[in-house]
């Protein structure tokens, strides 16, 4: 009970300071977090040393006649701080307790915090727009709504960061925008991601992508280009073809389906890919009225089938006819 107590008025003080660290009271701060470690509490003790480090550091800048004081002050807390900052950043003595304060906010995950702290420290914009875009992409961050996570890579991008991180944005805003259904806006930041990549396979998988986003907004024509345009660079990828061949089928071009069907048929040596293949050939022969070409594909896969399981009434053959 003692020790509930104790957490309970702990955490109480520590809020009162940091409430009058916002209104900029920094001595009454202080005063309120000494009180709390001298509750006993431990379970928040890291947070409020590195209340204590924060507050002199700043100090330090605001009050340059006692800089010297206030930065005894910060290594002090900072001292204890340590079993608590990664021992990567604890090495050296010479670090300034700002950097260590950095550290310890990138450690936990606290990137509000490590934006603020890097801006402060007038680090290189690079360093911020990563901070930027771990804030947008983490799952248990209290800021966790789309639009938030769209305001985190907006400010990354914002930040200048290296072509990596700028594909790394562009995609968790394409993937955003896509999920909110707002799918020319995320065609555009597909034009501009596609502009950046360099692999083959890279290139040849957004031009994919760039033909789901105008199916889903009905443009079948320009999907089918954007299919073709990956085609160019890749002419045997098979997610290229086989979307294509969907495609085509829902513009009422059979025989060009097919075609693409057949074609990916003879190239691979898997008999269950092989009659999945036939299976798909047999549906859309059948939807198009076209029954004898599709028991001749139903036919085929069945015989396939028939080969694998060795068994002329293995339950798989029986969804041919449905």
């Amino acid at each position: 009970t003692e020790v509930m107590i104790n957490n309970r008025d702990a955490s109480t003080l520590y809020e009162l300071g940091m409430n009058k660290y916002k209104a900029k009271q920094y001595q009454k701060a202080i005063d309120f977090w000494c009180q709390t470690l001298q509750t006993g509490a431990i379970h928040n003790e890291a947070n409020v040393l590195l209340s204590l480090v924060k507050v002199y550091v700043e100090l330090k800048q605001t009050e340059p006649q006692s800089a010297k004081s206030h930065e005894v002050n910060a290594r002090r807390y900072l001292n204890k701080l340590r079993p608590y900052i990664p021992e990567h950043a604890s090495n050296s003595s010479t670090v300034e307790p700002s950097a260590l304060v950095l550290d310890f906010f990138v450690e936990q995950k606290e990137w509000d915090a490590a934006i603020q702290e890097a801006t402060k420290l007038k680090l290189e914009s690079g360093l911020i727009a990563r901070f930027y875009y771990e804030r947008g992409i983490q799952p248990s961050s209290s800021n966790c709504t789309n639009s938030a996570r769209m305001d985190s890579m907006k400010q990354c991008l914002a930040c200048r960061p290296p072509r990596r991180l700028v594909l790394a944005a562009r995609a968790e805003l394409i993937k955003l925008h896509t999920k909110t259904g707002n799918y020319l806006k995320a065609l555009e930041h597909h034009e501009e991601r596609l502009g950046l990549l360099e692999s083959k396979s890279d290139i040849t998988k957004a031009f994919y992508e760039e033909g789901e986003l105008y199916l889903a907004l009905d443009i079948k024509e320009k999907a089918l280009l954007a299919l073709e345009k990956g085609l160019e660079i890749n002419p045997k990828c098979k997610t290229l073809q086989q979307a294509k061949a969907d495609l085509l089928y829902k513009f009422g071009r059979i025989d060009e389906s097919n075609a693409i069907h057949e074609e990916l048929l003879q190239r691979t040596n898997d008999p269950l890919e092989q009659t999945k293949i036939l299976y798909t050939m047999g549906r859309i022969c059948h939807k198009s009225g076209r029954r004898q070409s599709a028991r001749k594909c139903y036919q085929r896969e069945l015989e396939i089938t028939q080969k694998i399981h060795s068994s002329e009434t293995h339950m798989d053959c029986s969804r041919i006819y449905h």
